[in-house]
C-alpha cells in the first residue's frame, strides 16, 4: 500500500507540474486544494463510517446516501469515497480490507511480469485512481489488469533464428 500512496503523490505532483489539472476556471493550485479538501471531507466520512460499521460495512453501494448530510459534498456532487480501498471497507467491511488486499496482489503481481519502465508506467498510472479516485470504476485498468494476466498465463515461447 505504501507503494501505491508514494506513486499517487508523484503522479499527482508530475500531472500539477505540468498544468494537466482540470482548471476548473481556478488556478491549478486552487484546484488541487479544492480537489484535495472534498477528498478529505470524504475519507473522514469513510473512516467514520468505518469506525461505525466494521467489521460488517453498511453494504455494497451504501456510501451515497451517507454524504447527503454533508453540505459540500452536495455542493460539488461527489457521492462516492474516492479512495478504492476505503471504498471497499466502507462498503463490505472485513470483507472489502480482504478484497483490497487481493487487488493489491493483483496488481502488484501483474506489475512485476513486464520490464521495469514498464512496471513503472503501469503503477504510475494505475496508482491514481486506485487512491485518489474509484478504481474499479476504470475499464482500461481491467483491459489492462485482464492483458497482465494474459501474459502471467501465457506459455514461454523460445524464439528460434530460420537460416
Amino acid at each position: 500500500m505504501l507503494v501505491f500512496a508514494v506513486l499517487a503523490l508523484i503522479a499527482l505532483g508530475v500531472a500539477a507540474t505540468v498544468g494537466q489539472m482540470p482548471r476548473f476556471g481556478l488556478g491549478v493550485a486552487n484546484s488541487i486544494s479544492t480537489s484535495l479538501g472534498i477528498r478529505l471531507t470524504l475519507w473522514r466520512l469513510a473512516l467514520d463510517t468505518i469506525g461505525e460499521s466494521f467489521p460488517w460495512g453498511i453494504g455494497a453501494g451504501q456510501f451515497s446516501p451517507l454524504t447527503e448530510g454533508v453540505p459540500a459534498l452536495v455542493a460539488a456532487g461527489l457521492r462516492v469515497v474516492h479512495d478504492t480501498p476505503l471504498a471497499l471497507a466502507t462498503e463490505l467491511g472485513a470483507l472489502g480490507v480482504l478484497f483490497t488486499a487481493l487487488l493489491a496482489a493483483l496488481i502488484l503481481r501483474v506489475a512485476w511480469i513486464w520490464s521495469w519502465p514498464a512496471r513503472l508506467c503501469f503503477l504510475l498510472y494505475i496508482s491514481v485512481p486506485f487512491l485518489l479516485n474509484d478504481m474499479l470504476g476504470f475499464r482500461i485498468v481491467h483491459l489492462l489488469l485482464a492483458l497482465g494476466l494474459a501474459r502471467v498465463g501465457s506459455p514461454k515461447v523460445e524464439l528460434h533464428r530460420v537460416e
